[in-house]
């Protein structure tokens, strides 16, 4: 990397004006996610998960002894009523026969989804991170861990409702399907009340690992359409008129975190409040934060991309990635 040759005067490529040795350190590589860092990743999502799982359990604790004593139904019977209703199968086999039992039905049946879909988030936003961040596996494998689970846990399942059930292997393939996707058409049920018990179970796990393998499909889908979309806009032209936007700070120049920001927010991969709420932070570190004073920041600046070089030295709306860019 060159240092600027003079007044006016720019080198093409980025360049570095004026570095000191205290910039030099600024420019050594440091791990941005550490280990502490994913640790505390992991107990963040741990915390979520085992909180949405509690609420679960108090909302089925609540649940089954309103039905037990409205309803009249037993234990088994309401807890059972009360998962088939979050997991959202409703086989149709129990309902609320009273208004008040159907207005609570009502803020159960809301209240269920949020919470389920709370703890569905969570993990798939650690499996999200897995995806992006563990850079040394392929990204398929984020996808190809929760089928294979999933696939496994419908042999268990149909297995299972095949001898408690006394069903066919194409009937408890079906039952088991049927009932992990949340479609429940209800033609197949538990016929006995230790098949109810099981199916509280399996229902539980069973809709937790569906959700987690179709949420996971829908990552890699959409992560590798961003890519593509990526590949797409940068075959297009970087142009001048371009990098005049990116400079959001007026400088004359665009930095790499100015371009870095202006790319991620035109191909989709991050979310414009995010970016503000980044900015917010680092702002309040080198202002109110105590970190460092703004008179004690390094003079030198990061590498750059003159704006006064690239106007002139190429013809409006030219590609700059044309020569030297290699594709993602």
């Amino acid at each position: 990397m060159q240092k600027a040759t003079g007044e006016g005067q720019s080198d093409p490529a980025f360049y570095d004006a004026g570095k000191t040795d205290d910039a030099a350190l600024l420019d050594k590589e440091t791990p941005v996610y550490n280990l502490s860092a994913e640790a505390s990743s992991n107990a963040w999502v741990l915390n979520w998960v085992l909180g949405s799982f509690f609420a679960l359990i108090v909302m089925f604790a609540i649940a089954t002894c309103f039905y037990h004593f409205v309803e009249d139904w037993s234990v088994a019977e309401s807890l059972y009523f009360a998962v088939v209703t979050t997991t959202t199968v409703g086989y149709g086999e129990y309902a609320p026969t009273s208004s008040g039992s159907r207005v609570f039905t009502i803020f159960y049946i809301i209240l269920g989804m949020f919470l389920w879909a709370a703890m569905m988030a969570t993990i798939q936003f650690h499996t999200l991170g897995i995806m992006f961040f563990r850079v040394d596996q392929a990204r398929y494998r984020s996808l190809l861990v929760p089928s294979l689970l999933c696939i496994l846990f419908v042999v268990i399942y149909a297995v299972t409702s095949k001898y408690i059930d006394d069903l066919s292997v194409l009937d408890s393939f079906y039952f088991a399907i049927a009932s992990i996707s949340t479609v429940g058409y209800g033609d197949l049920l538990p016929s006995t009340p230790a098949s109810r018990n099981v199916n509280i179970a399996m229902l539980l796990i069973g809709t937790a690992l569906y959700a987690l393998m179709l949420a996971s499909l829908v990552t890699y889908v959409v992560s590798s359409m961003q890519r593509a979309y990526c590949k797409k806009l940068f075959r297009k032209c970087v142009t001048p008129e371009r990098l005049q936007l990116m400079d959001t700070n007026a400088s004359g120049d665009v930095s790499r975190a100015e371009f870095m920001e202006a790319m991620l927010l035109e191909t989709r991969q991050v979310d414009p409040a995010i970016i503000a709420e980044i900015n917010s932070a680092f702002e309040y570190l080198i202002t109110e934060g105590r970190t460092v004073s703004r008179n004690n920041l390094p003079s030198a600046t990061r590498p750059v991309i003159p704006l006064d070089y690239v106007i002139s030295s190429n013809k409006p709306n030219s590609n700059l990635l044309a020569s030297g860019y290699v594709d993602m």
